[in-house]
């Protein structure tokens, strides 16, 4: 009965790879990647690998393809013909040749990133080239490092991520000097935005329109906030909240807090607890200390996402901490909170 058994066993583990080899080469556990380039007539795409290289000679339907590249000899993306055709599109990248990117990716239902990461010679993006996209969380534009305005000329509406209602975080760059009118209109999560520039941009009208109430807006050090909430008052924006430098940190089994970015990746440089604006707790924390972050009147924000094994959160480890807005996936598996944590 046993050899039986194990000849079965054998037999199954001998055909997984004759399956997978069976299979198409970009569905793996149920999850069908088609990677494509986009071409230099703003219609074609071609397959490609999943480094965006490789071009083949296969034309892909635009509702096909989950992950797109352009290729290195496209300087603008401009097809408005293509609005609400992306229906499987999950990622895109902007090469650094890309000048000018224009409707296009609107109404992508699935797209949840794009990597602005080697954009570097991006200068601007117009229309709603990224509108209705409701899996769009996190927009990340501080790499676009050329990029100046939005939304094209100044009687153009931009609306370039109009009505994204599931977009909760933007970081813009420091380059930016328009912010088209409507860019976040109906945004309704967008709870936090980012600027680089200490100067604000010129705000055409209603950036900011239906967006979430008492949004942050994040500057940087030397900013003058009379200057933004003069800016920003004609952006639609519902009691804007400026926050100055934001000050990360995270909190390790040592029972220190060491200065980290928004990524939590950290320094060996301790850092000031009651400046902080933003706490991670490390994976290795079992234990916050009592009178950890006693008195931390600036912290906003408390990330437990990282934390695996938390148990005890001592007393007053929290106390006076009167600024918390946000605690981020407080783990299950603490069993014990101390008095006036």
């Amino acid at each position: 009965m046993k050899n039986k058994l194990g000849k079965k066993l054998l037999a199954l583990i001998l055909c997984v790879p004759l399956l997978f080899s069976l299979a198409s080469p970009l569905t793996a556990f149920g999850e069908t990647r088609v990677y494509g380039i986009f071409m230099n007539d703003s219609e074609t795409i071609y397959n490609c690998d999943s480094n965006g290289q490789n071009r083949g000679t296969t034309q892909i339907p635009l509702g096909d393809v989950t992950h797109l590249f352009i290729a290195s000899d496209v300087d603008r993306v401009y097809n408005n013909s293509s609005i609400n055709q992306f229906k499987n599109l999950v990622s895109l990248t902007i090469p650094p040749n890309v000048h000018y990117i224009e409707d296009t990716f609107g109404g992508s239902p699935k797209l949840e990133n794009i990597d602005f990461s080697n954009a570097t010679g991006l200068e601007e993006i117009n229309g709603g080239v990224f509108s209705e996209c409701p899996s769009l969380r996190t927009v990340d534009m501080s790499k676009a490092i050329n990029l100046k305005k939005t939304g094209g000329s100044y009687n153009v509406s931009g609306k370039n991520f109009w009505n994204c209602a599931n977009l909760e975080t933007v970081i813009l760059p420091k380059s930016l000097k328009r912010l088209a009118a409507y860019m976040f209109e109906g945004c309704k999560k967008l709870a936090d935005v980012t600027f680089g520039s200490k100067i604000p941009p010129v705000m055409v009208g209603a950036s900011f329109q239906n967006t979430k109430d008492k949004i942050r807006i994040h500057l940087p050090t030397g900013s003058n906030v009379k200057e933004w909430e003069t800016a920003l008052s004609r952006s639609g924006a519902s009691n804007p909240v400026f926050i100055v430098n934001n000050k990360y940190g995270i909190y390790k089994s040592d029972g220190k807090v060491y200065e980290c970015n928004e990524n939590a990746e950290a320094t060996a440089t301790t850092a000031d607890k009651n400046s902080l604006t933003h706490l991670f707790i490390a994976s290795d924390v079992t234990k916050i200390n009592d009178s950890a972050f006693f008195g931390c009147n600036q912290l906003i924000d408390v990330d437990f996402s990282k934390v695996v094994n938390l148990k005890t959160i001592g007393t007053s480890a929290f106390s006076g901490c009167t600024g918390i807005e946000t605690i981020r996936d407080f783990p299950q598996s603490v069993t014990e909170i101390n008095a006036n944590a």
